[in-house]
């Protein structure tokens, strides 16, 4: 797996501020009853989502 990289500064306003935020659940398009918790990284600026990601990748995975 690569190394994640850390965001540290908005591309879209440049502030140094953000939040963290999840929405409820996602799931893989062949597949509506399996999925995660989708989390987002939010600039407190602008409002802009500049990350979004899922901690657990199992239900994305093919057999």
């Amino acid at each position: 797996m690569e190394e994640v990289k850390v965001i540290k500064e908005c591309p879209f306003c440049g502030s140094k501020d953000f939040t963290e935020a999840k929405a409820r659940f996602v799931s893989p398009l062949d597949d509506g009853f399996h999925g995660s918790v989708l989390y987002h990284t939010i600039c407190l600026k602008c409002g802009s989502v500049v990350r979004s990601y899922v901690k657990d990748l199992k239900p994305f995975m093919k057999e």
